[in-house]
């Protein structure tokens, strides 16, 4: 179950000629192999935001609704949010759903490698991701889409990668976060400690009560915490929303 499943408002036309409705802004998504998922709003409704919390980093930000998630919620404290994402047109959309929303002067998209940009960069209080999910070596095929795969695997960016970022440009009390297989997880642990990086909040995202989760949401910091970790079931055996993902992403759904 790749993406779990789509829960966005309302969807316009078919296929990838659709637009995203949210409560305070609309994602159009014609043009980006990555479709907006529950994974993204998931992360993006969850994700603790630092407490000073001046720039943030989407790193392959697809439709860029992450970025529009965080612009959202961070309306106090205007932090200004780029948005990296290597497919140009991509970039291209996610630059044109900036433009559309209620935060234009606060987002901007920097288009190319994540890892070559950020390199050229200072600090930043909060990084999020929702990166490639599908390792060739643990995966297999990769998609004959040859922008999908670009966007799905981790030939570009894998979580290795984005910790790497996050430990040389992290401000001493800013926050990784990011959504990932919960099979990833010990990986994903491992090389934060290797660059002294600590959880310090988890999620486990589940498609039914009861089920195995198949996500996990991480939070990071440089200051070590005793976790927080909670599980979240995102639909009933009735088929609706649980109320606990209802409370989660409230602000965002109509």
């Amino acid at each position: 179950m790749a993406q779990f499943m789509y829960f966005c408002s309302v969807m316009e036309a078919s296929g990838k000629n659709a637009t995203f409705r949210f409560k305070q802004f609309e994602v159009r998504n014609c043009r980006s192999a990555m479709r907006v998922s529950t994974d993204a709003v998931a992360l993006g409704a969850w994700a603790p935001l630092p407490s000073v919390c001046r720039t943030v980093w989407d790193l392959g930000a697809g439709t860029g609704v992450l970025s529009l998630m965080v612009a959202q919620r961070s309306v106090d404290s205007h932090a200004r949010i780029t948005a990296f994402e290597i497919e140009p047109e991509a970039a291209e959309e996610a630059a044109g759903n900036f433009a559309a929303s209620p935060w234009t002067d606060r987002l901007s998209i920097a288009e190319g490698d994540a890892c070559l940009l950020c390199g050229q960069l200072g600090e930043v209080d909060m990084i999020i991701s929702n990166p490639p999910y599908f390792s060739d070596k643990r995966q297999g095929l990769r998609s004959p889409d040859d922008k999908r795969s670009l966007a799905r695997h981790s030939a570009t960016m894998d979580y290795a990668a984005i910790i790497h970022i996050a430990a040389g440009h992290l401000s001493p009390g800013g926050l990784l976060c990011m959504i990932a297989p919960t099979e990833f997880e010990e990986d994903i642990t491992w090389s934060a400690a290797l660059h002294r990086l600590h959880v310090i909040r988890r999620c486990y995202l589940c498609s039914l009560p009861g089920r195995k989760p198949k996500r996990i949401m991480l939070c990071l910091s440089r200051t070590a915490s005793q976790p927080v970790t909670e599980t979240i079931s995102i639909q009933s055996a009735s088929g609706g929303r649980t109320p606990e993902f209802q409370q989660l992403t409230g602000a965002f759904y109509l």
